[in-house]
């Protein structure tokens, strides 16, 4: 809807006008004709206004469309207007509906800056004088008066309000850190963020956010005594990346990471020590030449670590839990590329569960060294569970060593297989989908899908061999529901 300016001459556009025989066939002859054919009817209005004298002319290149000036006098009603223009022996009838609204609404809309405003009345707004003196600078009592409000007083009070909002900037518990900062800024706005991360993390106290803008941070991330939310803007677009150093990235407890990647030329990628508790880490990505992910657990300490849509990678391990008690993971994945030493996707996974997660390995390094999906090794105190899981081992006809999806190789593992699949590819020694080492280790299956170039699903070593003699059934009490086995 168009608006117009009260009392202001304007023209307006007016149409389509078709014929009446066909409603279609656009009308290029239509005049005003009459007071009963042309006709305006203003906001509130008891009666019709005749416009059949106003001038009307038909628009150049556009059929059956017409430029109707409205005068002052028509528009002199603030509120809706709408036109009316009817003659049924030439044409179906047309109307238009206009917005007519004062002079300084309008030019407060549509003129050029700094021509006109919008009229405020602050006596109005509070509809009380003395409140609308309030609003003045220098209050005298007597009702706002714009005098009373000088450019010199205003600039006083502001300076003065300058200072306390930088005391309160210098409080805020948000940081930022861009390609673009500089570490000595302040670090509490884009655009006076810190260069680095560790200077973030320097300068931040425990509970604290640090926002990382993109860009690769050549540096190594000491975060371990402190609690804080260090939050990425995008996986792939954060990257730290030091260039020496014996740590990449260490995270304290208590502490939050999203949305970042973490790629170190030390062993390890994303470090967790052993005194470090209430950890999660969101849709992070970690590589190291030894582990992406590393924990060093201490037996018995609850340690509440949860990793959601993650990814871990590493020539060796992709990632080494350490025996971790309290492990929540989701959508997780755990990937090797199997050097020449041993290789794993994951290795001490720890007490807890991994849900919807790939173990991923495959090498094609030429190697007697074993490669694996799963590693179950170590003391482990309480259960671990897979549900859902896809893990994944293949390893060229070169690579001797033994190449399996889960080994169970510890006495003391007690570990759940869930709805998982299990696929080994390659002609390792012994190995298979299942491979089941140690003695007196217990290992339960339930409706796993497995698959293998070995031609056996389960390996029974020597060691859980010795145990139950070569007798399956003595072996089968220390597990539940094992697939084809042999021993050896």
């Amino acid at each position: 809807m168009q608006i117009l300016k009260a009392d202001t001459q304007v023209k307006v556009l007016v149409g389509p006008f078709v014929d009446t025989a066909d409603g279609v066939t656009p009308e290029t002859g239509v005049t005003l004709g009459s007071a009963d054919q042309a006709e305006i009817l203003k906001h509130d209005a008891a009666s019709v206004t005749d416009i059949s004298g106003n001038t009307w002319a038909a628009m150049t290149g556009c059929d059956g469309w017409y430029n109707l000036t409205l005068t002052a006098g028509n528009v002199d009603t603030e509120g809706m207007l709408t036109v009316v223009i009817q003659d049924s022996s030439v044409c179906l009838p047309v109307f238009a509906r206009f917005m007519v609204v004062s002079a300084n609404v309008y030019d407060s809309l549509y003129a050029a800056a700094a021509t006109d405003y919008l009229q405020v009345d602050a006596v109005q707004i509070s509809g009380d004088a003395t409140a609308a003196d309030n609003a003045e600078l220098d209050y005298d009592g007597t009702g706002y008066a714009k005098d009373n409000s000088s450019v010199g007083s205003v600039s006083g009070a502001v300076g003065s309000v300058t200072g306390a909002v930088g005391d309160l900037t210098a409080a805020s518990h948000i940081w930022h850190v861009a390609k673009t900062g500089n570490d000595s800024n302040g670090g509490h706005r884009f655009n006076d963020a810190k260069l680095t991360v560790s200077a973030a993390v320097t300068a931040a106290a425990s509970g604290d956010t640090i926002n990382i803008w993109p860009g690769d941070y050549a540096e190594s991330v000491d975060a371990s005594d402190k609690a804080l939310n260090i939050i990425g803007a995008q996986r792939e677009k954060v990257r730290i990346v030091p260039a020496s150093g014996s740590f990449s990235f260490r995270v304290g407890s208590g502490s939050y990471c999203a949305n970042l990647s973490v790629i170190g030329p030390a062993t390890v990628g994303i470090s967790i020590s052993s005194t470090q508790t209430d950890i999660t880490l969101e849709n992070c990505y970690g590589y190291g030449p030894t582990d992406g992910l590393y924990i060093s657990a201490l037996s018995g300490t609850h340690y509440n670590i949860r990793l959601i849509d993650c990814t871990f990678e590493s020539p060796w391990d992709g990632a080494n839990m350490g025996a971790v008690e309290g492990v929540f993971v989701e959508r997780c994945t755990f990937q090797t590329s199997g050097g020449a030493n041993s290789s794993h996707a994951l290795q001490q996974p720890g007490t807890g569960i991994y849900k919807n997660c790939i173990f991923w390995s495959k090498s094609s390094t030429e190697s007697d060294a074993e490669l694996g999906g799963l590693r179950l090794c170590d003391s482990i105190i309480g259960r671990v569970i897979f549900d859902s899981c896809y893990i994944y081992t293949e390893a060229t006809a070169t690579r001797t060593g033994k190449v399996y999806g889960v080994r169970v190789d510890s006495a003391t593992v007690a570990a759940i297989l869930s709805n998982c699949n299990i696929i080994t590819i390659g002609s390792g020694a012994d190995g298979g989908p299942l491979d089941l080492y140690q003695a007196n280790g217990e290992l339960i299956e339930r409706g796993c899908r497995y698959s293998t170039t070995a031609g056996t699903i389960t390996h029974i070593g020597s060691g859980w061999a010795d145990a139950g003699g070569s007798d399956l059934d003595a072996i089968k009490t220390k597990t539940d529901n094992l697939p084809e086995a042999k021993t050896g």
